[in-house]
């Protein structure tokens, strides 16, 4: 059997944090906004999405 995956775009955007909420003493639950996530997602069958979040350390932007 195989199995294809369809290529998914890669989205780099700078998001802004509208809301935070504390969960737990170590879970935060953040919710963020930006125009270029309104088409964020994928569409059939896949349950999955994945985000990585980049913060940038104390007041400094972020650098590589």
């Amino acid at each position: 059997m195989t199995v294809t995956f369809p290529d998914l775009r890669l989205l780099l955007e700078e998001v802004e944090v509208c809301r935070v909420e504390r969960l737990s003493s170590s879970f935060v639950r953040l919710e963020l906004g930006s125009p270029a996530l309104a088409e964020l997602g994928v569409d059939g069958p896949w349950l999955d999405q994945r985000i990585k979040l980049v913060l940038p350390h104390g007041d400094g932007p972020v650098s590589s």
